[in-house]
């Protein structure tokens, strides 16, 4: 049996699923845009349930081939240059270290290494967005990166602002407040003392927001000379409160926002963290989650693994690896597995040259598998 919606409005979904024994239970809901107080209005989204013959691709095709021709997909992808498809290993959370790039070099071709650079700012990770002025390290590395042939996404952050920035007290009405609770969303880290970053979430629905994050990612990726950016937390599309800014919900608000990229810098390549039906169209990379997955990784997480997203956003959105990627880290092998039936694309999470100069059998596992792509 298939159950699936065919919504081109932008609506609030959910499934959630419940396990006690050999009893699955599936729940399907559908939220009207907040402040649920005030509203009560329900319904108008369309479950469709319907049979199959054959394996889980049959009714997964059907569905690919309906979002291809509902968000007109080919036509996103004309714009997308050669070397994205040629993209056979990433590199994620590096930073600018010219001996990382060297030892890269020497074991995978920088044409078709993709690397994620976290650290290249005068700030700190996750400080003072949406500060994005990168240093002179920083510079010198892209230039090195440029010339070797690598393709090099700076990290940014798609709605976070900290609170100490003065742009924030443009914007700080504009917070995100959780659906249930009236509660302002942000990132507060860490969890008991928030003495490292404290930053608020606004909602893309705002122009002026939309308008600054774009200014300072075209910027920054201008003086670096890349054509390819990172954004953080796109798959963060929730129901709010505050429901509704300049007529758009969060999910609305973010497909503008990539729209927007797209018009003013079509030749930008966008990559994000996670996906779904909405943040995947201008994405050409996507950070895949691990369904709790965040702690200690089991064997029983490699087994819920399923290759079912990669198949969904096959020649559109490719999945990279995240986290549990790391050499010589607990769980490390899992990772590997896991990633591996999810279908994404192999990757590795190091700073360190002599984890690639002198690989364990695990991460020789990770190369291997990339050379045969």
């Amino acid at each position: 049996m298939m159950i699936h919606c065919q919504d081109r409005a932008f609506q609030f979904k959910a499934l959630r699923v419940a396990r006690e024994g050999d009893r699955t239970e599936l729940c399907f809901e559908s939220e009207p845009p907040g402040p649920l107080w005030q509203n009560r209005t329900a319904g108008g989204i369309e479950w469709r349930i319907n049979v199959y013959r054959g394996d889980w691709k049959v009714p997964a095709t059907r569905y690919r081939d309906w979002m291809a021709d509902a968000y007109d997909l080919a036509n996103k992808r004309r714009s997308r240059p050669a070397w994205v498809e040629k993209i056979t290993l990433a590199a994620c959370w590096s930073p600018a270290s010219e001996e990382l790039l060297d030892a890269l070099a020497a074991v995978h071709p920088p044409e078709e290494t993709l690397i994620h650079l976290s650290g290249w700012r005068t700030e700190k990770y996750d400080v003072n967005y949406p500060d994005y002025t990168p240093s002179e390290k920083d510079l010198k590395f892209m230039a090195k990166a440029r010339g070797a042939g690598f393709h090099v996404m700076p990290h940014f952050n798609y709605f976070a602002v900290y609170y100490e920035h003065p742009f924030y007290q443009e914007v700080r009405d504009f917070q995100i407040r959780s659906v249930g609770r009236n509660e302002p969303e942000g990132w507060h880290w860490p969890p008991e003392t928030h003495d490292y970053t404290r930053m608020g979430y606004i909602h893309p629905g705002l122009g002026v927001w939309r308008n600054k994050l774009i200014d300072v990612v075209l910027d920054a990726c201008s003086k670096m000379g890349t054509d390819a950016a990172f954004i953080d937390q796109t798959l963060c599309t929730w129901n709010t409160d505050n429901g509704l800014v300049e007529g758009m919900n969060t999910i609305e608000g973010m497909h503008l926002l990539q729209e927007e990229f797209a018009a003013v810098r079509p030749d930008l390549m966008l990559a994000g963290e996670g996906l779904n039906e909405i943040s995947f169209q201008r994405q050409c990379f996507a950070q895949a989650h691990i369904h709790d997955g965040w702690g200690k990784l089991e064997p029983k997480h490699v087994g819920a693994a399923h290759s079912i997203c990669s198949f969904l956003w096959a020649g559109h959105t490719k999945l990279i690896g995240y986290y549990h990627l790391r050499p010589g880290q607990e769980g490390f092998e899992l990772g590997i597995e896991l990633y591996e039936r999810m279908g994404a694309l192999p990757t590795i999470t190091t700073g360190n040259p002599k984890d690639l100069l002198e690989m364990s059998a695990a991460t020789k596992r990770i190369f291997d598998r990339a050379k045969h792509k």
